[in-house]
């Protein structure tokens, strides 16, 4: 559908979503993780998403320094 060699994944201002909704938040206290440990999940997901369509993911700097 989009033929871009790329995909924006994302990774900017993501510290307060995680725990507001509460459907994320009981998924989170399922599996044993908090905001940081999702948000990073999920990047993992997006960029394993991204490599599955032979498209080179893009993130803000956020994804490679937040811990």
């Amino acid at each position: 559908m989009f033929p871009d060699p790329a995909m924006v994944i994302g990774g900017d201002e993501w510290w307060d979503c995680w725990s507001a909704s509460p459907a994320v938040a009981a998924w989170m206290a399922q599996q044993g993780m908090n905001a940081t440990e999702t948000y990073f999940y999920y990047e993992r997901r997006m960029i394993d998403i991204a490599r599955s369509l032979n498209k080179t993911s893009i993130a803000w700097l956020d994804v490679a320094v937040r811990e």
